[in-house]
């Protein structure tokens, strides 16, 4: 016996490795050890995590780490079942581009021919705009938080259906920028149903899960789901005891699927060896998209587009209550790695960690270039000062201030020199802009500063723009004019903004505690998290507020009219 082990133990470390071309050989059992070390903070007391490595329909790699119900002592295994949040996009995208090439959807028809409650907001949103999340509807999660609910009310998908049909204008124009958007992904599943004549949750399990066997994968629509071998979700509060974390989501298409680390491996084989669909399917569904204008973009049917390691890859993330997941496949390569969690458990970091290790990394490969970088000038004081003050972009601020004979920009309590480039542009001394940040100045006629304009595009297909607004002095800023009762009939909504020991809050009838509104610029004010990034007040000189307008990055212009 001890010479048959001694055998299939030589057999097993000579396999030869998936790895990049010139990259060292790493033996099979050591990439397993790897991999286990990046979960090492698991065990027995804790949460978890599900690992699956799988190559040309080959498993190389599945484990558990950690519990996936701390009250029952139920260890994680690759059997185990998790919410999968927005990675469940591309399985929704999946489906639509199905019904897509039979002829039963036009992915460039306006969505009211499938789904006529949808608004029209004078401007064609297409299927294929929910598809690159390029639509411009504003995102059903910021609407629900907007109007006061904040993650305390179970999200059906009749509410988002009901938030769609009151909407009466869009974040931006259709096919212009790209904003990730769960909106759209639920109506994706409502297309699904007028086109095929069944609920998402059936026509996946007919024609995707049931043929590629994946048994154990479903489009959960209801929270009263039996689910046999579930994973809970957990994590830490504020004494460092772990505690349940309870979905409230029974919406789908954007997120919905329940599924194991096993049955993804017959998923990722479809991607090499269609079973569901053809090659010539596969290849659209894993090409990104662009904007209307042809701008591309690096996001696709459901998936990112990116080169990670130097390689080609499509990848999906999806975090809701406290589980976390993350799959990426390879293109050339036809190397998967799926991780899914029940609580934080940085799975984007450990997939493309375990996708190192399998995939033998070279630290050379996959180096973005480094632009030829302009020579640094010296400002006059002059054009400093004409540089100085506050650019704004929805929330999110850039602020320079020139003192003691610099130019900086100042984020907190920190200070960073603000560099001028002898090409006209700005940055805060990096001098690797293959990876940094650097900002066109967009000036007026007179030769007045009106903007900052990053110097390359984001996710969004284009760069951000920061508009230049008014600072004010936080402690002189006049409270009163913005006291009174808000109502949005977008939302049905209604918001009560009053002084608390002097400062400003705002809540709703819904809300679980309020928003204390901090003064950014003239009229503007964030409300301490990234969902109420943007509070603003119109207003006329020192008159009282009309309206109160919410936005953030994934819903702008939410207004709310004064009431009393």
């Amino acid at each position: 016996m001890r010479v048959i082990a001694l055998i299939l133990l030589m057999a097993i470390s000579v396999v030869t490795p998936v790895r990049h071309a010139g990259a060292a050989e790493v033996p099979v059992l050591e990439r397993g050890k790897a991999v286990d070390q990046l979960f090492a903070e698991f065990g027995t007391d804790t949460p978890g995590a599900a690992v699956g490595v799988f190559r040309e329909g080959e498993v190389l790699y599945t484990k558990g780490y950690g519990m996936a119900n701390l009250e029952t002592a139920a260890v994680v295994t690759p059997e185990t079942s998790f919410h999968i949040a927005s990675l469940s996009k591309h399985f929704t995208a999946f489906a639509v581009l199905l019904l897509a090439h039979e002829g039963k959807v036009d992915l460039d028809a306006d969505v009211r021919t499938y789904l006529p409650y949808v608004p029209d907001f004078g401007r064609k949103i297409t299927v294929r705009h929910l598809i690159l999340h390029t639509s411009g509807l504003r995102d059903q999660e910021s609407l629900m938080n907007f109007a006061g609910l904040q993650g305390n009310l179970v999200l059906s998908q009749a509410n988002v259906i009901e938030l769609v049909s009151r909407q009466r204008s869009l974040s931006y124009a259709p096919g212009t920028e790209f904003s990730y958007n769960n909106t759209g992904y639920t109506l994706l599943a409502e297309i699904v149903r007028a086109a095929s004549g069944m609920g998402l949750r059936q026509f996946a399990a007919e024609r995707i899960f049931g043929p590629l066997q994946m048994r154990n994968t479903v489009f959960s629509d209801t929270l009263s789901d039996v689910v046999p071998g579930r994973a809970n979700s957990y994590s830490r509060n504020d004494a460092g005891r772990w505690e349940r974390t309870v979905l409230n989501q029974e919406s789908f298409g954007a997120t919905g699927i329940r599924t194991t680390v096993t049955d993804m491996a017959r998923w990722a084989n479809n991607f090499i060896t269609p079973v569901v669909g053809d090659r010539r399917l596969i290849a659209e569904y894993t090409r990104a998209g662009t904007l209307d204008d042809g701008t591309p973009l690096p996001y696709g049917f459901g998936l990112d587009c990116l080169k990670i390691h130097g390689a080609d890859s499509v990848s999906h993330d999806g975090a809701e209550a406290k589980f976390t997941s993350t799959f990426i496949h390879f293109m050339d390569q036809k190397l998967s790695v799926v991780v899914l969690g029940n609580t934080a458990a940085k799975t984007r970091t450990r997939a493309e960690q375990i996708a190192g290790i399998y995939l033998g990394v070279n630290a050379a490969q996959g180096t973005p270039a480094v632009e030829s970088i302009p020579q640094r000038v010296q400002p006059s004081q002059q054009q400093s000062a004409s540089l100085a003050g506050l650019y704004a972009s929805f929330g999110a601020v850039l602020r320079l201030e020139y003192r003691d004979g610099k130019l900086q920009q100042t984020r907190s309590k920190d200070a960073v020199d603000v560099v001028l480039r002898a090409d006209g542009t700005v940055d805060f001394g990096d001098e690797a802009r293959g990876g940094g940040e650097y900002y066109q100045v967009i000036r007026a006629g007179n030769g007045t500063v009106q903007a900052l304009q990053e110097g390359r595009a984001g996710e969004s297909g284009r760069p951000i723009r920061y508009q230049r607004v008014r600072a004010v002095d936080a402690q002189r800023v006049d409270p009163k004019p913005y006291v009174g009762r808000y109502r949005s009939t977008e939302l049905d909504a209604t918001y009560s903004v009053y002084l608390n020991d002097g400062k400003l809050e705002a809540r709703s009838l819904w809300s679980s505690k309020p928003l204390v509104l901090e003064p950014i610029y003239e009229d503007a004010f964030k409300g301490g998290s990234w969902m109420f990034s943007h509070i603003g007040f119109e207003r006329r000189g020192g008159a009282k507020a009309r309206a109160l307008i919410l936005s953030n990055g994934r819903a702008r212009n939410v207004r709310f009219e004064r009431v009393q």
